[in-house]
C-alpha cells in the first residue's frame, strides 16, 4: 500500500532541520520501500506493505525524536485517502488562494464552531472529515487560520500544505 505522510515544521527558518536523504534512510529502517519526497518540507510519498497509517505517523515520529530530540507532528494518509481529499476540494479560484490543513483526527462538531471567528469572514473554511480546506482571501501567511490556531481550537494535531504542493503530490502518487 502507498502512503503519503506530511511532517510539520521541519526545515523552516532553519530550524528543525532534517534532509530529505536523512528522511529517506529513516523510512527504509522503518521498513518502507520506493521512497519519494518532495521539496525541502516534510512530504514523502512511499510504500509501507499493511501497516496502518496512523502506525506509520507514531513510528516516524518515534524515530525523528529519538534520532534528533525534537518533536514532529506527521501526518499520514493511505494513497486513496489523499486522493479523496484531493478530489473533495470544494472551491473553484486561483490556486494560490487554495490550501488543505490535515488532522490527526476528526474535529469534534462542537470544537469546529470555535475556528468560525478566526476566519473573520475573509477566509473561507469547509471541513470534509479530517481535512480543512482554506480559501484565503490574501496570503496564507495573513491568515488567522494557522496551524496553531487549528490545533489550539480543535485539540488536533494539523499540518497545511498549499494547493500547489497537494498536487505535485497526487500526480507523484501515479
Amino acid at each position: 500500500m502507498k502512503f503519503v505522510t506530511l511532517l510539520r515544521g521541519i526545515n523552516v527558518g532553519g530550524h528543525k532541520k532534517i534532509l530529505m536523504n536523512d528522511l529517506k534512510q529513516l523510512l527504509q529502517e522503518l521498513g518502507a520501500s520506493n521512497i519519494s519526497t518532495y521539496i525541502q518540507s516534510g512530504n514523502l510519498i512511499y510504500e509501507g506493505g499493511e501497516i496502518p497509517a496512523e502506525e506509520w505517523s507514531s513510528r516516524i515520529e518515534h524515530l525523528i525524536h529519538r534520532r534528533y530530540g525534537f518533536d514532529v507532528p506527521t501526518i499520514t494518509l493511505t494513497d486513496a485517502n489523499f486522493i479523496r481529499a484531493f478530489n473533495e476540494l470544494p472551491y473553484e479560484s486561483d490556486i494560490e488562494q487554495l490550501h488543505a490543513t490535515f488532522l490527526s483526527e476528526t474535529p469534534v462538531p462542537d470544537k469546529i464552531q470555535k475556528l468560525e471567528g478566526l476566519s473573520q469572514k475573509k477566509d473561507q473554511f469547509i471541513i470534509i472529515d479530517r481535512v480543512i480546506y482554506l480559501k484565503c482571501a490574501g496570503k496564507y501567511s495573513d491568515s488567522k487560520l494557522t496551524n496553531a490556531a487549528i490545533e489550539s481550537k480543535l485539540k488536533v494535531q494539523a499540518t497545511t500544505r498549499n494547493w500547489k504542493t497537494i498536487t505535485a503530490l497526487k500526480a507523484m502518487l501515479r
